[in-house]
């Protein structure tokens, strides 16, 4: 019936006050995003068979670039 909608809420955390998307664990195969010590913040591999994710890995660069800039903003960093 069209009484109901349902819809998926984003997963997130919160880094000192700032909601940003949650890491997520990725398969063999998938790409994805983490965190670095490099200018922009982060960077980005395909997990290979073997392959230790770091501390957390995003799906998406826009979703670290979130987390990149809510951390910089908790660091007092300019973005």
């Amino acid at each position: 019936s069209d009484c109901y909608k349902f819809r998926l809420k984003p997963r997130t955390i919160t880094l000192n006050g700032i909601e940003v998307p949650a890491p997520f664990e990725p398969k063999e195969g998938e790409t994805y995003w983490f965190i670095t010590d490099s200018e922009c913040g982060y960077n980005w591999v395909e997990n290979k068979q073997g392959c230790r994710v770091g501390i957390a890995a995003w799906c998406t660069e826009d979703e670290i670039k979130q987390v990149v800039a809510a951390l910089r903003q908790v660091l007092g960093e300019k973005p």
